[in-house]
């Protein structure tokens, strides 16, 4: 976290900067705490197939590994809103637990920061651009709760 924050420090205004470190090392202090379990690993609204709004399958397997739920949890966040938390939380009450709603959070920062990492390593400006404005975005959000 402190090459993302030093490599993209000169792009983010101060307070994203700032919440990118603060929310790295909350996350850092509770990790030992998380119970590792079987977690889709790229889970978000591209590996779910649908028809007339209903899920008719799961693709892409080749990211499963034992981990920290609230990752697959951030990647359907990512594609899907906040509010697919609320939707959850019937079927799967983990998805209401504040702690695990905050690693979603940290989550959704870091794949931000890795997009604009990505974007810097091989000069892909669009990449890098939306990197930037989903810290922004993200960093602003966390500061509201």
């Amino acid at each position: 976290m402190r090459d993302a924050r030093h490599r993209l420090g000169p792009h983010l205004d101060p307070a994203a900067l700032q919440q990118l470190g603060d929310a790295g090392a909350a996350f850092l202090d509770e990790l030992g705490t998380v119970s590792p379990v079987l977690i889709h690993g790229d889970f978000g609204g591209s590996n779910i197939l649908a028809q007339d709004g209903t899920i008719t399958g799961i693709i892409d397997f080749g990211s499963v590994q034992f981990g920290d739920p609230a990752s697959d949890l951030a990647g359907l966040v990512a594609s899907y809103g906040d509010s697919i938390l609320d939707h959850l939380e019937t079927a799967y009450p983990l998805a209401a637990d504040p702690e695990i709603r905050d690693r979603i959070a940290f989550y959704r920062l870091a794949f931000a920061a890795m997009d604009a990492l990505y974007g810097l390593e091989h000069r892909d400006e669009a990449a890098f651009r939306a990197g930037v404005a989903g810290v922004t975005q993200v960093a602003a959000a966390m500061r509201q709760t």
